[in-house]
């Protein structure tokens, strides 16, 4: 089962009553309900909702979705886009398969902690016009892995990586220092430390 948008859907709770989209069962694996699958929707948004359970809790094509303030964990993959223009700012992404994966797309991906994640970011092909910055990235099984369609690199600056020294950074990568034809994951400048603002501002 899954939730098709053809059109604009709007899912904005608050800190005291987010709202959630999980499966009937909560005690159910991840994958268990389809997800919300945005097609050719302009300015769909969420805010102040939880994810759970999911094959692709977000799965937005050809869109303009905002989401922020929101929280993806036991999911196959918690946001999934394809030719979006998309903001992903201040939201907890934990404890899914992959937390962020997108094939081409304009995204603007700030602020976010990334946790505990199978993959933090899955590209699948060819980034453009994009910016991922100030998120954490850490205690992620991979941080980022490139689809075999990214033959260059990808920046992703003043990101928190979990550590400062750049072998084990880039021991998280899967890109160009294991196979020749893709890109590499460019990181530096990094920041030390997390940015005080990241993640959701509820849920403490």
């Amino acid at each position: 089962s899954e939730l098709i948008v053809r059109g604009k859907v709007i899912a904005e709770g608050d800190a005291q009553n987010p709202i959630v989209f999980r499966f009937v069962d909560e005690s159910a694996p991840p994958g268990s309900w389809g997800g919300i699958n945005i097609v050719e929707s302009f300015d769909s948004s969420f805010a102040y909702a939880v994810f759970r359970q999911a094959d692709s809790a977000i799965h937005s094509q050809d869109s303009r979705v905002y989401i922020e303030q929101s929280i993806f964990e036991s999911n196959l993959v918690a946001i999934r886009f394809h030719t979006s223009e998309i903001l992903i700012e201040n939201n907890l992404i934990r404890n899914n398969g992959t937390g962020i994966r997108f094939h081409f797309g304009q995204p603007v991906i700030c602020k976010n902690d990334i946790t505990g994640n199978g993959k933090g970011f899955f590209i699948s092909s060819h980034p453009r016009n994009y910016l991922i910055e100030n998120n954490s990235i850490l205690a992620n099984e991979r941080s980022v892995v490139l689809g075999e369609e990214v033959p260059e690199d990808v920046s992703m600056f003043r990101n928190y990586w979990g550590s400062v020294d750049t072998r084990v950074i880039q021991a998280g990568f899967f890109d160009g220092q294991f196979e020749s034809y893709l890109g590499k994951v460019e990181f530096s400048p990094l920041r030390t430390e997390p940015d005080p603002a990241s993640g959701v501002n509820w849920n403490q």
